[in-house]
């Protein structure tokens, strides 16, 4: 039995909610703009008889990018990567709360992207602190030796992480800490394994999680 398309029924909805979680994986990679509104549009709606009908129209979230980005255009490689993603996260989502602190790190990394300055810092730090699992008073010692896993190591990376996981400290405590930090002349690292990414999607792609937050955190000077 087939539903009547011109009314908005669960089948919409899923649609609509699918959408909206490609549009958030899409931001794993720098670089979207969308133009004519800091908030884009959803539209939902059928196609009755060949002409298209509106039914519903919501907000999605505006996504702030870096200082020094450039913009991209959408490739088909990169929807493919954003479908892996979605696919990944739907399953981990599924399990029953093994993945509970995977997600609750997603959720925080796509808070920060959608704010800028030393808020989005705290928030990217933060997510990658549920991503490292630091224990109990140690986390300043573990998220510098652990996010080296990521990048370079060495003497530099060291003082670069040890400056970021400062900073987040100072914005929890609301402490003012003006960017430039002392090391922000230097370039983002090249990005090494992409843990997270490659957990979602079983690839190793160019960009996700952990080139977001710390390329980002490089470049504080938002």
């Amino acid at each position: 039995m087939r539903g009547n398309p011109l009314i908005l029924d669960d089948v919409h909805y899923r649609l609509r909610d699918d959408l909206g979680q490609l549009f958030y994986l899409l931001h794993f990679r720098p670089g979207i703009e969308c133009s004519g509104a800091n908030e884009p549009d959803l539209l939902c709606g059928s196609c009755a008889e060949g002409s298209p009908i509106i039914r519903q129209m919501n907000k999605l979230p505006a996504f702030h990018q870096s200082k020094g980005y450039t913009r991209a255009p959408i490739t088909q490689e990169w929807m493919k990567e954003a479908f892996a993603l979605r696919s990944g996260s739907k399953l981990i989502g599924s399990a029953t709360g093994e993945f509970r602190r995977a997600i609750l790190g997603l959720n925080v990394l796509f808070s920060g992207l959608r704010e800028t300055g030393q808020e989005r810092l705290y928030q990217l730090v933060r997510s990658l602190e549920a991503l490292i699992l630091p224990d109990t008073g140690k986390t300043k010692k573990q998220f510098i030796h652990r996010c080296q896993t990521f990048v370079t190591p060495g003497a530099s990376a060291q003082l670069a992480l040890q400056e970021i996981f400062d900073m987040r400290s100072d914005t929890e405590h609301l402490q003012d800490r003006s960017p430039p930090c002392r090391s922000s002349a230097r370039q983002p690292p090249d990005n090494e394994q992409l843990l997270l990414t490659s957990l979602l999607s079983g690839s190793d792609p160019s960009a996700g999680w952990v080139g977001h937050c710390i390329s980002i955190a490089w470049l504080i000077h938002l």
